[in-house]
C-alpha cells in the first residue's frame, strides 16, 4: 500500500475538506492511504477538525491523527509515509524553503505540492509532482497520476531527492556559513 502523508497545524481557513474531496474523488489503480495529521491551537479549530474526522470516519483509506507531533514522534510520522502532500501553498514560500520540503528531502520522500511552494526546487529537481495552487481538479488529477505511476517514477524520485539533499544538506549550509565567517 502506498501511503501519502499530510502533516501540520490544522487551521479552518486552510480548507482541508477541498483537499480531502480531491483525494477521495481520485481513481486509483493501486491501494493508497492518506494520513492526515493535524495539530490544533484553538478550541474552534479542534472542534472543526473533529467534525471533519467524524465526516470522513467511514472512508477506509484515510487515517486522521489529531495531535501535535514533537521530536521523535514527528520523525516517525514523516518516516511512516512514502510521500508527502502539500495541498496548498502561501506565496511566502516563493522566497524561503518550505519546512515540509526540507523534511521531504531529508527523509527522501517525494512530494505532491502546490506550484507556488518552492517552484525553483520543483523546477530544478524531479522530486514529485506539482499542481496549480487552489485548483482542486488539478490536485485530484495530480494525485491520481502520482499514485498510479509511483512504481514507474520512484527510482527517478529517489535519484532526484538524493541530488536535492546533497545540494541543500545541513553540512553544506554549515560549510557555507564557516566560509562566510572566514571572509
Amino acid at each position: 500500500m502506498l501511503k501519502l502523508g499530510f502533516f501540520g497545524q490544522y487551521r479552518k481557513e486552510k480548507n482541508l475538506e477541498a483537499f480531502l474531496g480531491a483525494f477521495t474523488a481520485g481513481q486509483y489503480q493501486r491501494s493508497v492511504k492518506l494520513i492526515v495529521q493535524g495539530a490544533t491551537q484553538t478550541a474552534e479549530d479542534a472542534s472543526d477538525f473533529d467534525r471533519i474526522i467524524r465526516e470522513y470516519k467511514q472512508v477506509e483509506n484515510i487515517e486522521f491523527w489529531h495531535r501535535p507531533l514533537i521530536g521523535i514522534e514527528w520523525q516517525k510520522g514523516i518516516a511512516s509515509v512514502d510521500a508527502l502532500v502539500i495541498p496548498y501553498g502561501n506565496d511566502r514560500y516563493l522566497y524561503h524553503t518550505s519546512a515540509i520540503i526540507s523534511n521531504a528531502m531529508g527523509y527522501r520522500a517525494p512530494i505532491i505540492a502546490a506550484d507556488n511552494v518552492n517552484p525553483e526546487i520543483l523546477a530544478a529537481y524531479h522530486i514529485g509532482k506539482s499542481f496549480h495552487n487552489g485548483d482542486m481538479n488539478d490536485l485530484q488529477r495530480t494525485i491520481e497520476e502520482f499514485v498510479n505511476n509511483y512504481d514507474v517514477d520512484k527510482a527517478v524520485y529517489a535519484k532526484e531527492l538524493e541530488r536535492a539533499y546533497q545540494d541543500y544538506a545541513p553540512s553544506r549550509l554549515a560549510k557555507n556559513i564557516v566560509a562566510l565567517a572566514a571572509e
